[in-house]
């Protein structure tokens, strides 16, 4: 990636606290909807601080749909699919789990699907038809099949989604499924578990074999869609953070058709005392680690110029100061668009224009339908905007 350098003269009455040089915030909504960073230059170390910047949600070119059901508080897409009325239903989740007992318990408290032709919510039941298992992921598989998987105080189940009744009913051929968070696999059509402190697993959604595959006794993965440590590349290949004895999330590559799990090494970490908490694998290939750097298919690893969207300051009743987390990718669209979560919102790199963008303060996701739609809910309501690929 190129590295421009772009002189900028801000104009403001407004400045932040504490900052020698910071971005106007006269007009939070930035340039084309962006909202300018909270400084350019610099900002104080170990001071205190105070935020000058309130919530922001999405603005144009994004449109507000409008409210979501006041007794819901879904924020995660996690799913699009075509409906039988020729538009797209959307997805949404506003709960993904918590630790208990050192066992990762996981459930969907409320599912909402948006339908985009009549523009109606409906509200999908977070257990399976009768039973005491909560709902976590939604997954559509190649045959058009919709399924689930969820979690008891006990056991791990499966579930198909039954379009007739609109009811998640357990598939009880799948019995002894391993008790931890699960990927996708879009190429093998085969679910990825990855046990805490014991490895790796797969399991076939059609005929229920469960595999063992390698022992991890440091495993630590964490498979959320927003903030994952494990990736499958478009060639099968699986790479994932992994605790050694030394260091935290160090990056692997696993190839289950050889049975090889073997250390990448990265030099983009050896440039930041914290050690990376995310991956995600582009269209074209790139395997990125937070907002560092990524590796191309050739191998070659690229850094990033750091991005000042990133830099937070906006909890100060909290004595939360200034500081530069990462940023996390989750996603891309089909503009180009590689989207990023971080203590500031979210935000996107638009690779073909090599620029960043910081889109709203909350710290929400988005997801694309068939159709080249883009959707987020943010501060309570839902927005779309139409990309071209």
């Amino acid at each position: 990636m190129k590295r421009v350098l772009i002189f900028i003269t801000l104009f403001s009455t407004i400045l932040l606290a504490g900052c020698s040089k910071s971005s106007s915030v006269d007009n939070p909504s930035g340039s084309y909807g962006c909202i300018p960073p909270l400084t350019n230059l610099d900002y104080p170390i170990n001071v205190p601080s105070q935020s000058v910047l309130s919530d922001q949600p999405p603005s144009y070119p994004w449109q507000e749909i409008g409210k979501v059901p006041s007794d819901n508080y879904v924020t995660i897409p996690f799913l699009t699919r075509k409906s039988k009325d020729g538009g797209n239903e959307i997805w949404f989740v506003n709960h993904w789990g918590l630790v208990q007992n050192d066992r990762l318990s996981m459930d969907a408290k409320d599912i909402l699907i948006y339908h985009t032709n009549n523009k109606k919510w409906e509200k999908i039941d977070g257990y399976f038809e009768g039973t005491s298992a909560h709902i976590f992921g939604v997954y559509a598989l190649a045959n058009g099949d919709v399924i689930a998987d969820g979690f008891s105080p006990t056991e791990h189940y499966f579930a198909k989604f039954d379009e007739k009744k609109r009811v998640f009913i357990e598939n009880t051929a799948i019995n002894n499924v391993p008790d931890g968070p699960l990927v996708f696999d879009a190429k093998r059509q085969l679910f990825w578990a990855f046990v805490q402190k014991d490895g790796i697993y797969s399991i076939d959604p059609k005929s229920g074999q469960i595999k063992f595959w390698i022992s991890l006794p440091n495993l630590y993965a964490n498979t959320f869609p927003t903030y994952a440590s494990v990736k499958i590349a478009d060639n099968g290949d699986i790479f994932l953070l992994y605790n050694t004895e030394t260091r935290a999330n160090v990056l692997y590559k696993f190839v289950p058709e050889t049975g090889s799990f073997n250390y990448v090494y990265n030099p983009v970490s050896e440039y930041y005392a914290d050690d990376p908490t995310s991956l995600y694998i582009t269209k074209s290939g790139q395997l990125w680690v937070d907002d560092t750097g990524w590796m191309g298919k050739d191998g070659v690893w690229h850094q990033v110029v750091r991005s000042p969207v990133f830099i937070v300051n906006r909890q100060p009743d909290s004595g939360y100061k200034y500081s530069w987390p990462f940023g996390i990718p989750f996603y891309e669209s089909t503009n180009g668009f590689l989207w990023f979560n971080s203590d500031n919102g979210i935000a996107y790199l638009d690779t073909k224009q090599e620029k960043w963008c910081w889109v709203t303060t909350d710290i929400t996701s988005v997801i694309e339908d068939d159709d080249n739609t883009l959707w987020m809910i943010a501060y309570g309501k839902l927005y779309k905007l139409e990309v071209t690929p």
